[in-house]
C-alpha cells in the first residue's frame, strides 16, 4: 500500500475529519490529539503512563502498553523555553508573525501534561506500526508548513 493509499485508509477507518483529526502532505501523516484518541479507542489500546521526571521546566513520561503478550515502551518528553517573535514569508510572500522557541520545545507551563501527550500518540503510532507509514503525532517536533504544501 502506497502512502496516499494508507494515509485514505485512515481517515476512512478511523472517521478522521481534516484539520481537527489530521493533516496530510504527500509524505506524512500529523495526526492531532482528537485523531489520536479515536484511534486509541477503535483498537482498544490500554496504555499505563509513568512519569520519569517532573521538574517545573522539563518532564518526561514513560507509556507503557501490552500488545498480544508483547509489552511496548516509548517516552514523550516537554522542556519549556522562552521564545521570540519572528517574521517569516509565506509562499505569496506575504509576511506574518511566529513564535519561535529559544530553547526548549515548548512555551506552555503544563510539561506533565505535554510529555504525556506525546507519550500517548508515540506509544498509540508504535502499537499501530505507522511510523514506517509516515505518520507522526502533532507534537513530535514534525511541523506541517501549510504555506509550502
Amino acid at each position: 500500500m502506497n502512502k496516499k493509499e494508507f494515509f485514505n485508509k485512515l481517515f476512512t477507518d478511523y472517521k478522521l475529519v481534516k484539520q481537527d483529526d489530521a493533516f496530510i502532505s504527500k509524505n506524512y501523516a500529523i495526526i492531532t490529539r482528537s485523531g489520536i484518541e479515536k484511534i486509541q479507542a477503535k483498537n482498544n489500546i490500554i496504555v499505563d503512563f509513568e512519569i520519569i521526571k517532573a521538574e517545573p521546566e522539563f518532564a518526561v513520561v514513560k507509556a507503557i502498553s501490552e500488545q498480544k503478550e508483547k509489552q511496548i515502551q516509548t517516552f514523550g518528553s516537554a522542556k519549556w523555553s522562552d521564545y521570540t517573535v519572528v517574521k517569516k514569508k509565506n509562499r505569496d510572500g506575504k509576511e506574518y508573525e511566529t513564535k519561535q522557541l529559544l530553547q526548549g520545545n515548548t512555551n506552555s507551563w503544563y510539561v506533565v501534561e505535554l510529555a504525556e501527550k506525546r507519550a500517548l500518540a508515540r506509544i498509540v503510532l508504535k502499537v499501530m506500526g505507522w511510523y514506517q507509514n509516515g505518520a507522526f503525532g502533532e507534537d513530535e517536533g514534525v511541523h506541517l508548513n501549510q504555506d509550502n504544501e
